[in-house]
């Protein structure tokens, strides 16, 4: 009997052990990089890999502080833009870089920014950036690289007008692999700056530039935008016995995969300072670095799959990106990205501080709801908050956000505070370059508002601004089930249909306000210019900007989906949290009212008068009543007017 136990337990062991290396093989490693199948159940975690093949991601900038460039507006006309429309296009690539890179791959990447050493000033503006992104985001290693002036060749010339060509960080990618190989670095992703990350760029950078004899992979062009007979002169005898050929398409130098043994080992670097003197000599180009890439790398190179890197040249409207994916799933990267060159003067952003604790099943209805109001995802400010940097949770809302086009996503891990959560948003919309003319759309994680005609930027800018003011609010439409039951919030139907009701909880419950008892006051800040600044709880404006503000005389409805099965976690949390603070009565308010009603809202209470909302009806301030120009005086509560 023993010794059939012990058969047994040998037999279970041994299935154990071949389950687990069944298991192993869906990892598939190929020269110790790890390739997981979409249904592998790999643990990451404990994944390792080389370190030439970790993801290393190479960016180079110069003169960061030069005076002011000239952009184009929409209508054809120019505008004014400076450095900070730069390091604004830099993070924003950063931020996509981080936030589109598959989770098993995050602890693999670094980032490299290389920045003259003769240039105090681009490096302080980049560590500056560096260490914004490091606080409020360890997603990614991101490091700072100084390169002396001269490394690069001065034997180089730029015949045509645009002398931006002639910074030495233009060339530097033809040196990179020299600099970067010395620190065991096999393989490297250079990009410019305005490059924008749709996908996870893990698969390109592992398929590709791999060969024995490859050392650049590269995507083409639009033909149409540019060939190799249009910035080169191909009569040239110099070029008689160059593989090049006149309808040849333009490289896509902006990102290019560099296999640095190669590179050094083919000396690649010399033979290109060759063609950058020979061309300084007599003109052989007129452009910069392009040109002398596409000349010693004809034929030699590994071309990319089409659409990888989507060309973006042509297209003036930032929201061109969600055109490109609708055409092309395989776009990994956008060049060059438009974000905030190619848009009107003032912006219209949406911010929200999100718990991936207990707000992921509104966020599909949340984001989608504010998407609808004519606010584009480029434009969302989103913070997302967990106690810990791994949880599952976190990085499913990660993944939801994403799903929306939505690049601009911060994680905030650590315990909630109010006045954590303030210094957040404020210093995301620093690091969005969010300007005074702007208009930001605050909302809480469980609020959806209602502009007339449902159009954000028309109303803020054509209305309200056009009138003087510069702040507009609302009063909550708390949303209550049927039945008042604590339902969590599904996927299948609308918000609307899931939450009926409206309540007075705010007022009447909570006890908002100190104690007002009259319907849905006070007011909840919705929108606000860039110059005024929310309070703490984010409710109101803070003291300095509300003494300064002039309020729009209408308040708009917010309703307020917050009546679900999580309200209860988060009140007993905020308990704690805050029950030393002025406010803290609020949620002990809550948490006896749902105890006396058995875990439900008594909708039967009259102080609640629910009722059943008519999302029917239209609303429209500019014929509710006769708007006059602001005159900077603080209206009163008796002076505002509700739409009811």
């Amino acid at each position: 009997m023993v010794q059939k136990m012990k058969k047994v337990v040998v037999a279970v062991i041994m299935l154990v052990l071949l389950n687990q290396l069944k298991s192993s093989m869906k990892c598939r490693l190929t020269e110790s990089i790890i390739q997981p199948n979409k249904d592998s159940a790999c643990d990451y975690n404990h994944v390792i890999v080389r370190n030439d093949h970790k993801i290393n991601v190479v960016y180079a900038v110069e003169n960061l502080l030069d005076d002011e460039k000239l952009s184009m507006n929409l209508d054809g006309s120019y505008r004014h833009t400076f450095v900070r429309d730069i390091t604004y296009i830099l993070r924003q690539s950063l931020l996509s870089l981080s936030v589109t890179t598959s989770k098993p791959y995050l602890k693999y990447l670094t980032v490299h920014i290389f920045c003259r050493s003769d240039s105090a000033s681009d490096i302080a503006v980049i560590q500056t950036l560096i260490d914004e992104l490091h606080q409020t985001s360890n997603l990614i290693d991101i490091q700072l690289e100084i390169f002396d002036i001269n490394t690069v060749t001065s034997e180089r010339k730029v015949w045509g007008k645009d002398k931006k060509l002639e910074a030495s960080a233009n060339y530097l990618r033809f040196y990179l692999a020299d600099i970067l190989g010395k620190k065991g670095i096999k393989k490297m992703l250079y990009v410019d700056y305005d490059v924008m990350f749709v996908q996870s760029v893990h698969s390109v950078f592992y398929q590709y530039a791999n060969g024995q004899n490859v050392s650049l992979a590269a995507a083409t062009q639009k033909q149409e935008n540019c060939w190799a007979g249009k910035i080169i002169h191909m009569g040239d005898s110099r070029l008689s016995n160059s593989k090049l050929r006149a309808n040849d398409p333009c490289l896509v130098s902006a990102a290019m995969l560099i296999n640095t043994e190669n590179w050094i080992r083919q000396q690649r670097t010399k033979r290109i300072e060759d063609l950058l003197k020979a061309n300084k000599e007599k003109e052989l180009w007129t452009l910069g670095s392009l040109p002398p890439l596409m000349i010693e790398f004809a034929g030699e190179w590994e071309q990319l799959p089409l659409g990888v890197i989507a060309d973006n040249k042509g297209h003036k409207e930032g929201s061109s990106l969600q055109q490109m994916m609708a055409e092309n799933k395989n776009i990994t990267m956008l060049h060059p990205s438009k974000l905030r060159n190619f848009v009107e003067h003032s912006i219209v952003w949406f911010q929200v501080v999100i718990s991936a604790e207990d707000d992921i099943p509104i966020m599909p209805h949340l984001l989608a709801g504010f998407k609808s109001m004519n606010i584009p995802s480029l434009n969302f400010l989103i913070i997302l908050h967990h106690k810990t940097e791994e949880a599952p949770q976190l990085w499913e809302a990660t993944n939801i956000t994403k799903s929306f086009g939505v690049f601009n996503i911060i994680h905030w891990i650590g315990n909630y505070s109010s006045e954590a959560m303030h210094e957040l948003r404020s210093r995301m919309r620093k690091m969005a370059n969010v300007r005074n003319d702007d208009w930001i759309v605050h909302a809480d994680s469980d609020q959806i508002h209602e502009f007339p005609t449902n159009d954000a930027p028309f109303f803020l800018k054509n209305i309200v601004s056009a009138t003087g003011y510069d702040s507009v609010h609302g009063y909550y439409i708390d949303r209550v089930s049927v039945d008042g039951s604590l339902n969590n919030i599904t996927s299948n139907k609308s918000l609307s249909d899931q939450f009926p009701l409206a309540c007075y909880m705010s007022t009447q419950v909570v006890k908002l306000g100190n104690n007002d008892t009259r319907a849905n006051i006070p007011s909840k800040l919705i929108a606000f210019r860039g110059y005024l600044s929310e309070n703490r709880g984010g409710g109101k404006l803070d003291t300095k900007s509300e003494s300064n503000s002039c309020s729009y005389p209408v308040w708009l409805k917010s309703n307020h989906y917050k009546w679900t099965w999580a309200v209860i976690r988060k009140m007993e949390l905020r308990v704690e949290i805050e029950k030393k603070l002025p406010w803290g009565y609020q949620s002990s308010n809550v948490l006896k009212h749902i105890k006396e009603n058995n875990g439900k809202i008594n909708i039967a209470d009259d102080r609640l008068k629910c009722r059943k909302v008519d999302n029917e009806r239209e609303i429209s301030p500019t014929t509710s009543i006769a708007l006059q120009m602001c005159s900077k005086y603080k209206y009163k509560d008796k002076d505002l007017q509700r739409l009811d």
